[in-house]
């Protein structure tokens, strides 16, 4: 064993020794696994994997976005993100892993299934789904036993393998601290790596064969990957990274792709694009997707084992790829049916095409557990051709029903969620949060937070259509601001299982967060009478001025209501006057002034101007004149 000492040592088994080593080492695709320095200098190339579509792979995961979020000609903002899909390759009906919220379609997409988290996202190693995904076999699992290099990115990580939140990185889009078989494995922890300053650790990376891994995963921060933040920031950040990407060493000059999602949406697709050189330019397919059929993908590219059934029977991307092998997709619309025991519900399978197929599929469905009997006619669909398939069950219950597409060897799946009611459903619904400062008269005084809560009793496939102050109906992927003015919200639920959508509601949200304007004090700063008449100027462009209050020397406001001016009765002296404007939000603004009241007719600044003053010493004076003038005369 290494670190023994062996007497009596023949040279020729030490050469077979290193010839064995250096052997191994090219086989796994980098020495960096064994702790090598992270210095470049006087290193060979790293020998790619050599794959059937690619050789390399950048994943980059965003998140809570549907398709029609993002590209422009559906009403999305991602106005770079539209452009890449248009000019490489985009995918209309990628499904993500059809579950909520973020950690369990993470997990979908290393790990082959959700492993029972949906409606959870805690951290590793946490709950009972987290415990069983930590003994799993995953993705890098499947790569290091193939011989393929992978390492793994992730933006404001703290350190190598972190597995806890921190700042604006969040663990639960860290899938690979969720397995055991990484986190327990120093050499494949310390491929789990901070992304470094503007993404540049994995720049770097990609500059050289000798440091880029075959498979490279990105996490962006949750500002970046649009969770806090919205589209344009997310696509101004896509539009920053993705040119620096394609235009690295490995990009262009190796068989590399880059690979750009979105974690989940709520009922609808999501966003996936691919670009590289070894991408079909402009390529748009309809074919149906999902978060397995990337796993799939470099199953098929690497020749890798499937982790789970899941993976087995997803739909490979190859049409993306000049090699694509004819291939189809099953999907099912809707996804997911309820009916009253006794009654029936129906369901469309419909076929997608892609890599020149040309057959016939038959198709046949089980139910699991049993207890729903399922007809599909027809039978047997070709080209783009629909089948419809009709469930019956007399049996209350929650069943899944598997349609399995069969051409040859060839065989795929679409997968039905069903529900068997004892009474006719509730139907979707949905509820309003507002959260924001309140103020007065139901106005807000701060930015208001929108949240809806779709709510279905039959399960998941239940989502929220909204629109703001008669615009275009959008649909919710989570809680926006609303900032000042009145605003009429309108908003319904609706499912994927045929029940009539929700009633619409109607809310009005009022904000005014912004004080009333309000202008100087006037006309003057000196009063020579004790009735004192002041005017000021105000107005209010939102809710609106309700009205003024005014205070002299630090007493108690007195309202004097929305007329811009007020007379005082005030002594002579200097008086410190207060005006105070609210707005009917109650937002407040004042304004201060300095006056002096002086009635003493004999004051300079008097009444008179000082006049009998002036007079008294006129007279003096000219007494003294004449009294001087005589004595001169005599």
């Amino acid at each position: 064993m290494a670190g023994n000492r062996v007497s009596g040592r023949n040279p020729g088994s030490e050469v077979a020794v290193l010839l064995f080593v250096l052997l191994a080492s090219a086989a796994f695709g980098s020495l960096g696994a064994f702790g090598r320095s992270t210095s470049t200098a006087g290193l060979a190339p790293i020998p790619a994997a050599s794959g059937t579509y690619f050789d390399y792979i950048v994943i980059i995961v965003m998140e809570n976005h549907e398709i029609c979020n993002i590209i422009t000609s559906c009403g999305g903002q991602g106005t770079y993100e539209t452009a890449l899909a248009n000019a490489n390759g985009l995918a209309w009906k990628d499904r993500y892993c059809n579950v909520n919220p973020s950690l369990p379609n993470y997990l979908c997409l290393t790990g082959g299934t959700d492993f029972g988290c949906a409606g959870y996202d805690g951290g590793p190693h946490s709950n009972p789904c987290t415990n069983t995904a930590w003994s799993s076999s995953n993705i890098v699992d499947r790569l290091v036993a193939g011989g393929v290099t992978w390492k793994a990115y992730m933006e404001d990580m703290p350190s190598n393998c972190y597995g806890s939140d921190s700042g604006q990185y969040a663990v639960r889009h860290n899938p690979f601290v969720y397995y055991n078989s990484i986190v327990g494995n120093a050499s494949r922890c310390s491929r789990v790596v901070p992304a470094g300053s503007s993404d540049g650790t994995l720049l770097n990376d990609l500059g050289s064969t000798s440091t880029a891994s075959n498979y490279m995963w990105l996490t962006p921060n949750v500002c970046n990957d649009m969770h806090d933040c919205d589209v344009p920031t997310g696509d101004a950040y896509l539009g920053g990274l993705v040119p620096q990407i394609l235009s690295t060493t490995v990009f262009t000059n190796q068989r590399a792709a880059l690979y750009v999602t979105f974690d989940e949406g709520y009922g609808n697709p999501v966003y996936t694009a691919w670009a590289g050189s070894v991408v079909k330019s402009g390529l748009q397919s309809n074919v149906s997707y999902d978060h397995f059929s990337l796993l799939a993908t470099l199953e098929t590219n690497w020749n890798l084992p499937p982790l789970t059934p899941n993976d087995t029977g997803a739909t490979p991307m190859d049409e993306f790829f000049g090699s694509a092998t004819p291939d189809y997709s099953l999907s099912a619309s809707p996804a997911g049916v309820a009916f009253v025991a006794g009654q029936t519900g129906t369901s469309t399978i419909s076929l997608q095409p892609s890599g020149g197929f040309t057959g016939s599929v038959s198709l046949a469905a089980q139910s699991s557990p049993s207890g729903v009997s399922t007809t599909c006619v027809p039978s047997t669909i070709s080209g783009t051709g629909t089948s419809t398939c009709t469930m019956s069950s007399s049996t209350p219950g929650s069943y899944t029903v598997t349609v399995t597409g069969t051409s040859g060897s060839l065989t795929r799946t679409a997968t039905i969620s069903v529900s068997v009611l004892s009474q006719p459903p509730a139907g979707p619904s949905s509820t309003l949060q507002e959260e924001g400062e309140a103020g007065d008269a139901g106005w807000f005084v701060s930015a208001v937070n929108v949240t809806l809560f779709p709510y279905d009793t039959i399960g998941p496939a239940v989502w929220a259509q909204y629109r703001l102050d008669a615009g275009p109906w959008t649909n919710y992927t989570g809680p926006f601001r609303l900032l000042d003015g009145r605003h009429t919200l309108e908003y319904y639920a609706t499912d994927g299982y045929g029940s009539p959508p929700e009633p619409h509601h109607s809310a009005t949200i009022n904000v005014d967060s912004t004080p009333p304007v309000l202008g100087s004090i006037g006309p003057a700063e000196v009063f020579v009478t004790s009735s004192v008449k002041l005017r000021w100027s105000g107005s209010d462009a939102t809710s609106g001025i309700e009205g003024y209050e005014v205070r002299a020397d630090g007493g108690a406001f007195q309202s004097v209501g929305p007329s811009p001016g007020a007379t005082l009765t005030l002594a002579d002296g200097s008086h410190t006057i207060d005006v105070r404007a609210k707005d009917v939000a109650g937002n407040v603004a004042m304004q201060t002034k300095t006056v002096r009241v002086d009635t003493n007719i004999f004051s300079p600044t008097g009444p008179f101007t000082g006049l009998p003053t002036y007079a008294i010493v006129l007279v003096g004076v000219l007494a003294l004149i004449a009294v001087i003038v005589r004595r001169r005369r005599k």
